[in-house]
């Protein structure tokens, strides 16, 4: 990820320079309750109270509007989620209970750090403490703690993306998913 693509995604969303990003998605938007958007307001509320410079952004409801620093997006295509990613400092996701986030993912890719809460597949993407940080399932304060720590740290936000983005090359890119799930057949056949 080249530091001028991020410059211009932000530029893109007319984001003032020093603003810090921050991203959550969801169908529904804050309105999904399997998502955990209500603690995600929560944890939005607690971090712009000691960082003014933040802005959410809110993508997957039902309409484009602004409130203040938070701005609603409904669901968008994949290039425009692309930007979204682009621009971000990090992803927020409060998902309550979680397979393996295709998000969690496109937000590794685009070198991401991810806070989440520590549910279902989650950790299996997120390396608490090396690609992002972790919270215990419901625990806002816990969430809003590791929201804020990568907000007062950013070098460290940059270098967990960074390892997050050598994570999904690793372990998460199609052609070694498929590559496994040949091995996998040539052995059942075997």
């Amino acid at each position: 990820l080249l530091t001028t693509d991020r410059e211009r995604a932000r530029l893109s969303f007319g984001l003032a320079p020093g603003s810090r990003l921050l991203l959550f998605a969801a169908h529904g938007g804050v309105l999904s309750a399997a998502k955990g958007g209500g603690d995600f307001m929560k944890v939005w509320q607690a971090v712009k109270a000691k960082t003014p410079e933040a802005v959410a952004f809110i993508v997957g409801g039902n309409e484009i509007s602004r409130e203040g620093d938070v701005y609603y997006w409904p669901y968008v295509d994949t290039a425009q989620m692309h930007r979204f990613l682009l621009a971000a400092d990090m992803l927020v996701n409060t998902s309550l209970a979680e397979n393996h986030s295709l998000l969690i993912l496109e937000a590794m890719a685009a070198s991401l750090p991810i806070c989440a809460y520590n549910t279902g597949g989650i950790p299996e993407q997120v390396t608490d403490g090396e690609t992002g940080l972790l919270a215990p399932l419901g625990d806002v304060a816990a969430l809003t703690a590791a929201v804020q720590t990568l907000l007062n740290a950013p070098s460290q936000a940059r270098d967990m993306g960074l390892r997050a983005r050598v994570r999904y090359e690793r372990n998460f890119r199609t052609e070694r998913m498929v590559a496994d799930y040949a091995r996998l057949y040539e052995s059942v056949l075997a």
